[in-house]
């Protein structure tokens, strides 16, 4: 499958409670390899994180995730998306870059991007829960408590 077929696929898929669209989803993240990647294939994984913003699909969007933390060099994108639509993959994405000590996202601070995320009108209360306790977390790992 192409790029282009990958992510008009990704942008189909129009619920995360539907078992058909379940299985449509699997079958997606089952074709996709982490060196086919583009930059196609990434946005359109974010759009589909953004219009679904509250869960993982019954945890099928954890190996979008996995996919996606493969490719560093497009967390650009991931900021855009996070400041579009605090969604609880995206935001778990930054978390996880947080967490692994790297605050900084090309020209992006990580924590300043949660604080937006915070603020965000868009949020919401459980993704913003969320975010209340990565920001507490990150911030208490950088004062050493």
């Amino acid at each position: 499958m192409s790029p282009v077929e990958i992510a008009a696929k990704l942008d189909s898929i129009s619920s995360v409670r539907d078992l058909a669209e379940l299985r449509r989803l699997e079958a997606i993240s089952q074709t996709l390899d982490a060196q086919e990647v583009s930059r196609e294939v990434y946005c359109a994984i974010l759009r589909l994180f953004e219009r679904f913003p509250d869960g993982d699909a019954y945890e099928g969007f954890w190996s979008f995730l996995h996919l996606l933390e493969k490719h560093r060099h497009f967390e650009p994108l991931l900021v855009e998306s996070v400041e579009r639509t605090p969604a609880l993959m995206t935001l778990l994405m930054v978390d996880r870059v947080l967490s692994s000590g790297d605050s900084r996202s090309a020209s992006h601070n990580l924590r300043d991007v949660m604080t937006r995320a915070f603020d965000n009108p868009k949020i919401s209360a459980e993704n913003r829960a969320f975010v209340a306790q990565s920001i507490k977390r990150h911030v208490n790992s950088i004062d050493g408590a």
